[in-house]
């Protein structure tokens, strides 16, 4: 299935990779953290995106959120976990 490389591509060039293999580039929670919103908006995000994503990078980094519970909780639990972080909605 391809897939559209053009916000991927300058995002993995921005704020590095933890980890590469021939198929996938990982870059963490904690990479995509420590990455300010200025930052991200280089690589074309809105500031609200780029404020999104830092925040919820920020939870999943430092265990406010733990997206591998989340898979084992009840549907509302986990949209009401999600959507309680600024700039998720419904």
């Amino acid at each position: 299935m391809p897939t559209d490389t053009s916000l991927c591509r300058p995002l993995i060039e921005t704020v590095p990779a933890e980890q590469t293999r021939a198929d996938a580039v990982v870059l963490s929670p904690q990479r995509l953290a420590a990455a300010d919103t200025d930052t991200l908006c280089t690589i074309g995000l809105t500031n609200a995106k780029a404020a999104t994503l830092h925040t919820v990078s920020q939870a999943v980094a430092t265990g406010r959120v733990d997206l591998d519970a989340l898979r084992g909780v009840p549907t509302e639990e986990a949209e009401a976990t999600l959507v309680a972080l600024p700039g998720i909605g419904p």
